[in-house]
């Protein structure tokens, strides 16, 4: 009856220990973006069509420089949207 015991103890111990290596490491959140006035007669279009492709891997959860790769993917993303003036540009995005 012990051993039953001990091994239902070990048992919960490792997953409970499992469950907590899987926990998210916080992360620092980006800081506020305020969009910048741009002279955009000085600039030309001359594309008609933009993607953006984001690397969705588990490889962006890692840190870099105190943020998740991931939302520092979706902030460049996100900024480039309301930094773009308003052009008959077809926009895209792709993850993978």
């Amino acid at each position: 009856m012990k051993t039953k015991a001990g091994i239902g103890l070990l048992a919960f111990l490792a997953v409970a220990f499992l469950l907590g290596g899987c926990a998210l490491q916080p992360t620092k959140e980006l800081p506020a973006f305020q969009a910048q006035s741009v002279d955009w007669a000085a600039w030309k279009l001359k594309a008609d069509n933009l993607v953006f492709i984001l690397d969705a891997s588990s490889s962006m959860a890692e840190g870099y420089q105190g943020y998740e790769k991931f939302v520092v993917a979706k902030g460049v993303v996100a900024h480039f949207n309301q930094t773009m003036p308003d052009v008959a540009v077809k926009a895209g995005l792709r993850s993978f």
